[in-house]
């Protein structure tokens, strides 16, 4: 929306185990010309956002992690009512069962306080959701080959308003991802 606004970012590593993670954005972060009768260039109503992320390797095999986000708007065009929040925790645990596979485990909360503007649901909702996983790197010890990575997973949602697809609370998704970093 060509104005200026501030993000920051602190990481803090109080041992070679855990780290912190904090990340700070403020400013008119309304996007152009978005929807019906809404205004080009909202750069009046200030946003601010907060992430923050502590992660913990309990052990070699095992890590865990809690991560918080939170959102609030004083004004969004098009939705009737000030102060409009968005935000949600989310826990992570993760095993390495062997150098070919972890399991990998989530839990969230998140809740859309603002007409469904950060979910796209024509509603306030909560939601909750479970997801299990499994890293597989089938060839861990090769120079070139251990940068594959796929990461087949079952996610569970549920939300207290009809939000899904035909008008469900409820839906059960199964994804596979294939990753090569270089």
């Amino acid at each position: 929306n060509s104005s200026i606004d501030f993000l920051g970012r602190v990481t803090y590593t109080p041992s070679d185990k855990t780290t912190v993670i904090f990340v700070m954005t403020e400013g008119p972060e309304y996007p152009i010309a978005v929807g019906n009768n809404l205004p080009a260039r909202d750069s009046s109503d200030f946003w601010t956002a907060l992430d923050l992320v502590v992660t913990h390797k309990v052990t070699d095999k095992l890590s865990v992690g809690l991560g918080f986000d939170y959102v609030e708007a004083p004004r969004i065009p098009g939705i009737a009512g000030n102060n409009k929040q968005w935000g949600g925790v989310a826990q992570y645990v993760s095993y390495a069962i062997d150098p070919h596979f972890t399991l990998n485990t989530r839990l969230e909360w998140y809740n859309d306080s603002a007409n469904g503007f950060s979910t796209g649901a024509p509603v306030n909702a909560n939601y909750e959701e479970a997801t299990v996983g499994v890293a597989i790197k089938p060839f861990p010890n090769d120079t070139t080959l251990s940068h594959l990575l796929f990461r087949p997973e079952i996610r569970y949602d549920h939300a207290d308003q009809p939000v899904f697809a035909g008008g469900e609370r409820h839906q059960l998704t199964f994804n596979v991802d294939a990753i090569f970093t270089f």
